[in-house]
């Protein structure tokens, strides 16, 4: 499964990538498993090695698209201590058809040029510039990479199957969850009720809303009986159970809310909130 961060999500190159690959979009925790495009600009000190731990996870790739000198010097200070730079290199173009993205290499700007992590033949590199480097710690671990490749470019509007297949090429390579493991989530899944469901809309709505600041702003509102509701306690079981963390609705909660009959309220009780 392709995630798109919530950031890309909303500026431009990140609407053609939901257009191209029709990637699931981020919440405010990350994916359990599965390739997370993110862009380099989301990155900082505080959250560099967050990422860098959740991508060595069995099952997980991160990919930056982006890069910056900035971002450089962050993954110097992660674990891997990595010793990638980024050049703007005079290259030969590429004519015999041999590489993936041909077609791009004229908007490739940059080469991705280090000796730690490595690069797909064929696929992470047109002729002698490098665009995309990875690294991991083994063979079942995930992956951590970065590009320099447009996977946005308008070129590529046609070609939505070959994006999706080089996209694919990290979740191939960055191992397996125990099947175990996720089986034992399964079993052991909280069955939410209307109620539950009530809170993660509201947490939806009022995101980095504490439970009694929610309850503060819908208790004049006469819609909700909040005895009935017992929003804090409610709302304390739904983080225990991972549906909602840091006051936000994780992907967890979020994808139970989209399956649910309450979604179909959201516009109308928002509206409300702001009036």
């Amino acid at each position: 499964m392709i995630f798109l961060s919530e950031y890309l999500s909303g500026v431009s190159k990140g609407r053609i990538l939901k257009r191209l690959i029709k990637p699931e979009i981020a919440g405010q925790t990350l994916p359990v498993f599965g390739l997370l495009l993110i862009s380099a600009k989301e990155l900082n000190t505080d959250n560099i090695n967050v990422y860098v731990d959740w991508s060595q996870q069995a099952g997980c790739a991160l990919l930056i698209l982006e890069p910056y000198k900035q971002l450089m010097e962050l993954c110097k200070q992660t674990t891997f201590e990595l010793d990638w730079t980024l050049e703007y290199p005079e290259h030969t173009f590429c004519e015999n058809g041999e590489f993936d993205f041909q077609i791009l290499q004229s908007e490739i700007l940059q080469s991705l040029n280090g000796h730690n992590g490595s690069y797909e033949q064929g696929k992470h590199h047109i002729g002698d510039l490098v665009h995309t480097r990875y690294i991991r710690k083994h063979s079942n671990s995930g992956v951590f990479a970065i590009t320099t490749l447009p996977i946005w470019s308008v070129s590529l509007l046609d070609e939505a199957n070959h994006v999706k297949a080089w996209l694919n090429w990290f979740i191939d390579h960055c191992g397996t969850k125990s099947i175990e493991a996720h089986a034992h989530e399964v079993v052991e899944s909280y069955p939410l009720n209307k109620l539950d469901y009530t809170v993660l809309l509201l947490v939806y709505i009022l995101p980095d809303y504490s439970s009694g600041d929610i309850g503060r702003k819908v208790e004049n509102l006469g819609i909700f009986d909040l005895d009935l509701l017992d929003l804090i306690n409610r709302y304390e079981i739904l983080v225990k159970e991972n549906f909602i963390a840091n006051k936000n609705l994780t992907l967890k909660g979020i994808e139970a809310l989209k399956d649910s009959y309450i979604w179909n309220y959201i516009e109308p009780l928002a509206q409300q909130l702001k009036d």
